[in-house]
């Protein structure tokens, strides 16, 4: 994907659209275009394969929400980000199919105890992705209001059992935000207050 960028900044460079003193950022920004594009061809790849398409949509559109808002951890290598996404979508797409009112239990205990990380640490900002120090409370507020609307959502569906698991499709992005804000806490946050030691 770098390799792609570059070749495409480079392009441009000589079109005389980009300047060379900005190709650095027209890089970066042209290969992250390129990691969301492939990591949307991938879930409209899985829509394609299991028919799951409102469940998808619901599963992509909710992980960026959650991602946006929580901030934390990125892997550091967009194969290690692709990789994690199919993960946790096959993850989600196995525990629909099993259609258990259980794995609605769990799922509602994941969405209620999702609560206090939310509450606690987000937003957390990551090095090559800052959060406006303006934006941090806002971002909280957003966050809490996020996951006690996911956590209303579970228990409405747990009650109106449909044939979507809203609580599932819910709960496994949410689940992987939270591990992810966790990380970066430890790894940006606690670091940068000099508690853990390298």
């Amino acid at each position: 994907m770098h390799y792609l960028a570059k070749k495409i900044t480079l392009f441009y460079i000589k079109k005389g659209k980009i300047e060379e003193d900005d190709r650095e950022v027209y890089e970066y920004s042209f290969e992250m275009l390129i990691s969301t594009i492939i990591n949307f061809l991938i879930m409209i790849v899985g829509a394609l394969i299991t028919k799951r398409y409102w469940e998808t949509a619901l599963f992509t559109f909710s992980f960026l929400l959650f991602r946006k808002f929580f901030g934390g951890y990125h892997a550091k290598t967009h194969i290690g980000c692709i990789s994690i996404l199919v993960i946790m979508y096959l993850t989600m797409i196995f525990m629909i199919r099993l259609d258990a009112r259980l794995l609605s239990i769990i799922a509602m205990i994941i969405c209620s105890l999702s609560i206090i990380p939310v509450l606690l640490l987000s937003p957390v900002s990551h090095p090559n992705n800052p959060i406006d120090k303006n934006r941090i409370k806002m971002y909280n507020i957003v966050s809490i209001v996020i996951v006690l609307w996911v956590v209303i959502l579970s228990y409405l569906n747990y009650n109106k059992y449909s044939n979507i698991c809203y609580s599932i499709v819910f709960s496994i992005p949410l689940l992987f935000s939270i591990v992810a804000m966790i990380i970066g806490y430890v790894l940006y946050v606690k670091n940068d207050e000099g508690d853990l030691i390298d």
